[in-house]
């Protein structure tokens, strides 16, 4: 009786066994030390270290590319006494190839993503927030579709005539990260609708050294001012740099 015990025994356990070895789901352990979005975008701190890299991509040298950008414009004699006449930004001769529009192109997209966490990340958590938490919630969320918006204004004014991807939303698998070219009117309603967002959400100015140097609601209306100098629209861009004369209290520089 008590081997026939044994036997059943064993051969349950070697059941059991072979059951467990089949589910691997146990040698699937979550990294406790690793941040996830399971882990992340919790609490209105979450939201501003989102944010500061949102504006980490933006001081990147390679959004205003200051040197070959220069080169492309009357601003520029490339050489010492007499141009560089093998410079392809002087002579206008680059291509997809070249490094500067490309690492353009990167760092734009890179601080778009960053920035589409962090508008969807507020848009979830709102809700959990008390009042005065909503209410810097709003202030990260306007600085970040200010910083969207500004970076798809320099992808219109940069690239194939305005036309170019439109990523409105954090890419959810592979495919998500290659979308078509979007006609540039769209790009363009995108991030006037982006920038006017921030005009009416941004503070004029903001009260505390730590937030010193953030942007504010005259900085979106510069930009927008911008957008409408370059498409010619001379009275609407007048009308947004009164603003920012008369509203938020800048001023021209002396001498330039």
């Amino acid at each position: 009786m008590k081997k026939i015990f044994n036997y059943k025994f064993v051969a349950l356990l070697i059941i059991i066994l072979s059951v467990t070895a089949c589910n691997k789901d146990f040698l699937e352990e979550a990294n406790p030390n690793e941040i996830s979005t399971d882990s992340y975008w919790k609490t209105l701190g979450d939201l501003e270290s989102g944010l500061v890299a949102v504006y980490n991509a933006y001081k990147d040298g390679n959004i205003f590319t200051i040197v070959d950008e220069t080169k492309r414009s009357d601003l520029a004699w490339p050489g010492y006494g007499r141009p560089n006449t093998s410079d392809p930004y002087y002579l206008q001769t680059f291509n997809d190839a070249s490094g500067t529009p490309n690492g353009k192109w990167q760092q734009l997209y890179k601080g778009i993503f960053r920035a589409n966490q962090v508008i969807t990340a507020t848009d979830n958590l709102m809700e959990s927030l008390d009042a005065s938490q909503q209410e810097q919630a709003n202030y990260v969320k306007a600085q970040a579709r200010f910083l969207r918006g500004l970076f798809y204004f320099y992808l219109y004014t940069g690239f194939n005539e305005g036309a170019v991807p439109l990523v409105v939303e954090i890419p959810a698998d592979e495919a998500d990260f290659y979308q078509p070219i979007s006609p540039a009117q769209d790009v363009r309603n995108f991030y006037l609708a982006d920038l006017e967002y921030a005009e009416s959400n941004l503070p004029d100015r903001w009260t505390e050294n730590r937030d010193l140097g953030r942007v504010t609601a005259g900085a979106a209306s510069a930009v927008l001012g911008k957008s409408y100098l370059y498409e010619a629209d001379y009275i609407t861009a007048a009308n947004y740099f009164a603003k920012v004369v008369s509203n938020y209290g800048y001023t021209l520089t002396p001498n330039i």
